[in-house]
């Protein structure tokens, strides 16, 4: 198993969505045949983010994230798909956390969690929910989500609001 591989006891990931403008440069041909570079910008959606992969052999972690080739040679994890990232060693484990902006972990829960904030770039990229399932999202703070051994729990806390959350929806 991977945890039996890596070393792995349990991780922690904090996540922030930013909007950022993106740059595609293409290029296209004048009336003389004469190459002309092309800018055009779009708007992305893109996660600031710290995973924290907590390990009783950190060197171990990193040799197994080698051998599957998950680690590139500019020492970015690539087996998720948001670069750029850099991953390091510390004392208890591997630390993952995008360039653009650090972003930090609870210091409270030593299980497994996930932490989901909302923000009006998520339910806003959410485009096969309803209005009604939008407005319902929109009243959450935040999703959080762990577990410890064989025990799963899920958090959810709702904005503050002039009404109760039962009468909002």
């Amino acid at each position: 198993s991977i945890a039996d591989s890596s070393q792995i006891n349990y991780f922690k990931a904090t996540a922030d969505l930013e909007q950022v403008s993106d740059t595609i440069i293409s290029y296209e041909y004048d009336d003389n045949f004469n190459e002309v570079e092309k800018k055009t910008f779009q708007k992305i959606v893109q996660p600031n983010y710290t995973i924290n992969i907590k390990s009783n052999d950190p060197g171990k972690t990193l040799e197994y994230f080698h051998s599957k080739k998950w680690i590139n040679n500019e020492n970015q994890f690539t087996a998720i798909p948001f670069q750029p990232n850099q991953i390091s060693r510390n004392n208890e484990g591997v630390v993952i956390k995008s360039t653009r902006k650090s972003v930090s972990l609870s210091p409270q829960l030593q299980e497994n969690y996930i932490v989901i904030r909302n923000s009006a770039l998520l339910y806003s990229s959410l485009k096969m929910l309803s209005i009604t399932e939008k407005r319902i999202i929109s009243d959450i703070d935040y999703v959080l989500y762990g577990n410890k051994s064989q025990d799963y729990w899920i958090k959810i806390k709702a904005k503050n609001g002039e009404l109760p959350l039962i009468l909002r929806w």
